[in-house]
């Protein structure tokens, strides 16, 4: 009995942390632009740190969109930096879906950082796409 009750304590503050980023990615990508394609979407939990970051191989001269949504308004701030750590590219928005384009310099692995100003219940999705050369 015991035990049921502490699982169902458990349960019931963890339900909080769960966030269903499907429709949220589907949101994404229907506020893509029309050249681009996508490359890989981002779970965006809330997180104690503030932010949450990704890393990816970007490609010298493509044209890269980072996007994110969000189940909430929120001050969100997109950053993206190069391997040595160096800011290149930052948006900061206040809607539900955020956006930056990015023409990489140099090839190489850059971070991709997401953090926003919200309520403990928000999560998003980003989603990294880049520009067909049609």
């Amino acid at each position: 009995m015991i035990q049921l009750i502490i699982l169902l304590l458990f349960s019931a503050f963890s339900v909080a942390d769960n966030c269903d980023i499907s429709p949220l990615t589907t949101e994404c990508i229907k506020q893509m632009p029309r050249k681009f394609r996508s490359l890989k979407s981002f779970s965006l939990p809330k997180r104690k740190e503030g932010f949450i970051e990704y890393s990816y191989v970007l490609t010298k001269g493509t044209r890269y969109h980072v996007g994110a949504c969000f189940n909430a308004v929120d001050n969100l701030k997109i950053e993206v930096f190069s391997s040595k750590r160096l800011l290149v590219a930052t948006i900061t928005s206040k809607k539900k879906y955020s956006k930056l384009t990015y023409k990489c310099a140099s090839s190489g692995i850059y971070y991709m950082r997401f953090s926003c100003n919200s309520s403990d219940n928000s999560c998003g999705a980003g989603l990294l796409s880049f520009a067909s050369k049609d």
